[in-house]
């Protein structure tokens, strides 16, 4: 670990004491997310200064300078190898070289690279050395599936570093329990294939939580399961986000690793891509049935629970079809109240039955959950109780699924105190005189226009006032 300087400057980015500090807090994480199969000895050299001064190695940078004749960069890497070699340190005796410098070529706006045995930093963040490290373990960015909200899995692009729950994605949230998802953690070989569960037929599977110590054999920390010749789906269960996010509590992480879309790590998946809490509530929830569709694969989550030893687990029902003639369930929806006062109990109630006597799955959701640390998660169950702590009105919706592709969705308005001020809208949204199920409204900016998802029905000129408007409150 190597303090650096150019020639012209003075001021030593960070003292022995903080890189050692920081270093410290790495090989804590990678020891932890390795389940101990690595170790970090790290050696921080004297400050060293470098030959030719910041301007000298900007302006020659192939990328970004005038002159553009090397990899300034790797220039810098190398000059300062070289120096700490005089010194009595030779790169040569360690897996990986770090330096931390202020400014040079492409410093602009970046925390560090990485790659090889080199690691550049700008900044002090043991969650952005673990993450440049591992590029040095050869993984690219875990990223995330982006269809713009449409759908989870359909048309769509590579958004770059965009899995908010892995340090390849996101460094510096929720450091260090963001441990590599695992996937990552297969392909540097620290959660072996006997450690993976590959599903090839329906079924029910107990999935356990991957980022803990150690492993146990009689265990499978991750659900494989491949959906053409060029994606294949990872499931994990994690148990370190608990307190930041409600929906990781209570719910399998799902990705797809397609390296043929910038997938060589994983995309993230996000299971409820048009809800208003962005990729925070991406797990699938208890109750809650993943369809692909085409590929006729049917995922749900059954239940998730922790041992008496804090061990975190999840049963995850798998079905692969095709069912042909499926037919969907049937649902009503009912509540002990639909004005209450704030802070009181509600208890909505789902009546269903399927007409092929299929098992059955409850999703509930509800319109106050966007923040993800005090989201409220309904059972896998046909009843749900819960309270509203402010004024305003909710739509509380249940989805009932036969886990084989079929569903109904129904949904009730609660109005806790005086509503918060604020007027229902009621109505259908029909195509050609039939209903449509799932359509997301978002209020306009002007003349009180509201909108669905596509842009194509409006409400126009609405009185002046605040409505309330949620998913499916148009549905079917």
């Amino acid at each position: 670990y190597i303090p650096l300087t150019f020639a012209d400057q003075n001021t030593v980015p960070a003292s022995e004491a903080k890189c050692y500090e920081v270093m410290r807090d790495v090989a804590n994480f990678f020891y932890k997310a390795s389940y101990g199969r690595l170790t970090v000895h790290p050696t921080v050299t004297p400050p060293i200064k470098l030959p030719h001064n910041e301007a000298w190695y900007v302006q020659k940078d192939s990328t970004e300078g005038f002159s553009k004749e090397f990899d300034a960069l790797g220039l810098e890497h190398s000059h300062a190898r070289e120096e700490a070699r005089k010194l009595g340190y030779d790169s040569g005796d360690y897996d990986a070289v770090v330096v931390r410098l202020t400014g040079g070529p492409r410093s602009a706006g970046v925390g560090g690279w990485g790659g090889g045995t080199s690691v550049w930093m700008y900044n002090d963040s043991p969650g952005t050395v673990a993450h440049e490290l591992g590029h040095c373990f050869g993984l690219m960015h875990a990223n995330f599936w982006d269809t713009g909200g449409a759908s989870a899995i359909g048309p769509g692009s590579n958004l770059e570093y965009g899995d908010i729950f892995d340090i390849m994605g996101s460094s510096s949230s929720n450091f260090p329990r963001n441990h590599l998802n695992a996937q990552a953690k297969n392909q540097v070989r620290w959660l072996p294939n006997d450690f993976v569960q590959t599903i090839t037929a329906s079924g029910t599977y107990r999935l356990h939580a991957f980022d803990q110590a150690q492993l146990d054999p009689t265990k499978r920390y991750a659900l494989k399961l491949t959906k053409d010749a060029q994606r294949t789906y990872w499931a994990e269960l994690r148990a370190l986000i608990d307190a930041e996010n409600k929906w990781v509590a209570n719910g399998v992480l799902l990705g797809w690793r397609w390296p043929q879309n910038s997938g060589e790590n994983l995309h993230l998946i996000d299971t409820t891509p048009s809800s208003a809490a962005g990729r925070s509530d991406a797990p699938l929830v208890v109750g809650q049935t993943f369809v692909d569709s085409e590929a006729e694969i049917y995922l749900t989550t059954l239940a998730v629970s922790t041992d008496a030893a804090g061990e975190r687990s999840a049963e995850v029902r798998v079905n692969f079809g095709p069912f042909l003639g499926n037919r969907a369930p049937t649902l009503a929806l009912a509540a002990s109240a639909l004005n209450i006062p704030a802070g009181a109990q509600v208890t909505f109630t789902a009546t269903a039955a399927d007409p092929d006597a299929d098992a059955l799955a409850y999703h509930w959701r509800s319109s106050d959950n966007s923040a993800a640390a005090t989201a409220v998660v309904g059972p896998n169950a046909p009843a749900f109780t819960r309270s509203f702590a402010t004024a305003g009105q909710y739509v509380v919706t249940c989805t009932v699924s036969d886990m084989k592709g079929a569903v109904a969705t129904r949904f009730l308005l609660v109005t806790v105190g005086n509503g918060n001020s604020r007027s229902a809208i009621s109505g259908r949204i029909t195509l050609a005189g039939q209903g449509l199920a799932g359509v997301g409204l978002s209020t306009g900016t002007g003349n009180g226009v509201v909108t669905d998802s596509d842009g194509y029905y409006t409400i126009p000129n609405l009185s002046a006032g605040t409505y309330t408007v949620a998913p499916l409150l148009f549905g079917y």
